[in-house]
């Protein structure tokens, strides 16, 4: 299986950036998310706009009209027009292409490849005496088959179901047809608030399997001399 990295693309066009020697404003254009729902990443949104607010450049964020896999963000990317900006999780072969330029920064410091459990409050119980990855077996777990933590919680010997889309693992995990949804410590937050329907809750003993990812940063154009991702 080849290795699985988190990748930041950023696509910034030159013209947005060289129009005017005295422009203040910015346009980022993301892919609108294919699966609905999905909350938006706000740990990298606010870590963007900080950047630029360092180098006094207003940051606007601007979606596609039509939603996006990642085939058709990377597509996009390419051709720079209607998307300019990405982080994704891709595979060395994707993440390579010679039209990206590949710059390495780590923007979650490892945050992301840390898991919570999202469980019912009211199943918080049956969790409470685990101790052991063996303890957690028994359990079902729901995640994706295509996304990278079906792979690492497989690789650990757990129970997953990776048939149902995100919309129907919430109503799996809600109906006890599945009993934990791990998600990432940067957004299980704002899934639950954004979910108050299923009265979810952070499972606050048990952390999952990590996904180990490399953070890389692939840019098209050049940045400011003034801008630095720091």
């Amino acid at each position: 299986m080849k290795l699985i990295i988190l990748c930041c693309s950023l696509i910034l066009m030159a013209v947005s950036f060289f129009a005017s020697s005295t422009e203040q404003t910015i346009t980022l254009k993301l892919g609108k998310p294919s699966t609905q729902d999905i909350p938006k990443n706000h740990y990298i949104l606010t870590l963007l706009e900080k950047s630029f607010a360092k180098v006094n450049v207003k940051l606007n964020i601007a979606y596609s009209l039509e939603p996006m896999n990642t085939k058709r963000i990377l597509e996009e990317l390419t051709r720079n027009d209607d998307v300019n900006l990405a982080w994704l999780t891709l595979p060395n072969s994707l993440a390579e292409q010679r039209h990206l330029i590949r710059t390495s920064y780590p923007i979650y410091n490892g945050l992301h490849s840390k898991r919570l459990l999202m469980v019912k409050q009211s199943r918080l119980g049956e969790f409470s005496d685990i101790k052991t990855l063996k303890q957690l077996k028994p359990f079902i777990a729901l995640q994706k088959q295509s996304w990278s933590d079906y792979y690492v919680l497989k690789n650990n010997g757990l129970t997953v179901n990776g048939d149902l889309s995100y919309e129907s693992m919430l109503k799996a995990l809600d109906e006890g047809l599945g009993d934990y949804f791990p998600r990432s410590v940067t957004a299980i937050k704002a899934e639950i608030r954004k979910h108050p329907q299923y009265n979810f809750v952070i499972e606050p003993h048990i952390e999952s399997p990590r996904v180990h990812r490399r953070p890389v940063c692939l840019s098209q154009a050049t940045l400011p001399d003034s801008f630095k991702l720091s």
